[in-house]
C-alpha cells in the first residue's frame, strides 16, 4: 500500500530548477525569485557533474527554503536529499527503488516518481510514493523523456491511483487550464519559467492563474 501521509504542502505549482538552464545567473538569486514569488514547494535537478557538486548546490538551496516555508526535494539522489536535509526525493527508473527509498527516508518523507502511465502509478503507490509526475505530457527539449503522451492520460492514470498527479513536460502559461481541467492535481513547470526574465513575476502569474482555474479566485 502507498504511504497516506498528510499532505502539509500545496503541489500544485511545482516549479525545477534545472541545473542545464541556470547558465551563469545565481542560483541563489532564482531560488529566491521563485520563494519570494510564491512558490510552496521546489525540485532541485542535477545530472551531470559529480556528487560533492550536488550536494553543494543542494545545501545551498536547502539553506534558503530553510527560512521559509518551501517544501525542498532533490532529483535522483536519496543520499545527498538525507545529507542536506531535504524534505523530500525524486526518482525515477534508474534510482534506487521507491521501496527501499521509504526504508531509509521513513514514513514522513516525501518520495516522488516519474511514471508514464497507469500501472507504473499503481506500482509507485503500492512502492510508498507521495506523489506522481506524469509526463511528458507535451513536447519538451529539457530531457529526453520520449514522445508526449497528451493531457488524455491524466485522468486514465488518476482512474488507477489515488496519489496526486503532477504533470510535467512542455507546460506553459497557455497550457495550463487544459492538463488542469484533465485532472492533474499540480503542475511542474521548467524551462517556460527559467528561461523568463522575470522569473519572480511569471512565478505569480502561474500561481494566480492556478488559482483561479482551482478556487475560481
Amino acid at each position: 500500500m502507498g504511504v497516506r501521509m498528510s499532505l502539509s504542502f500545496d503541489f500544485a505549482f511545482y516549479p525545477i530548477i534545472d541545473q542545464k538552464l541556470i547558465g551563469n545567473r545565481s542560483l541563489n538569486g532564482i531560488v529566491n525569485n521563485l520563494i519570494s514569488g510564491g512558490v510552496r514547494i521546489l525540485q532541485l535537478r542535477v545530472k551531470e557533474g559529480a556528487a560533492a557538486q550536488f550536494y553543494s548546490l543542494a545545501k545551498r538551496v536547502r539553506e534558503l527554503t530553510l527560512t521559509s516555508s518551501v517544501k525542498f526535494i532533490l532529483n535522483d539522489r536519496l543520499d545527498i536529499a538525507l545529507a542536506v536535509g531535504a524534505d523530500g526525493v525524486h526518482l525515477g527508473d534508474e534510482d534506487l527503488p521507491i521501496r527501499e527509498a521509504r526504508r531509509l527516508a521513513g514514513g514522513d518523507f516525501i518520495i516522488g516518481a516519474t511514471v508514464r502511465d497507469g500501472q507504473m502509478a499503481v506500482e509507485a503507490e503500492r512502492a510508498g510514493a507521495t506523489y506522481v509526475g506524469l509526463g511528458p505530457i507535451f513536447n519538451t527539449n529539457t530531457k529526453n523523456a520520449g514522445s508526449p503522451l497528451g493531457t488524455n492520460i491524466i485522468p486514465r492514470v488518476k482512474e488507477r491511483c489515488a496519489l496526486p498527479v503532477i504533470a510535467i513536460g512542455g507546460i506553459n502559461l497557455e497550457r495550463v487550464e487544459r492538463v488542469l481541467r484533465a485532472g492533474a492535481d499540480g503542475i511542474a513547470v521548467i524551462s517556460d519559467l527559467l528561461c523568463s526574465p522575470n522569473i519572480k513575476g511569471k512565478t505569480q502569474q502561474y500561481i494566480q492563474k492556478i488559482k483561479v482555474l482551482k478556487h475560481g479566485v
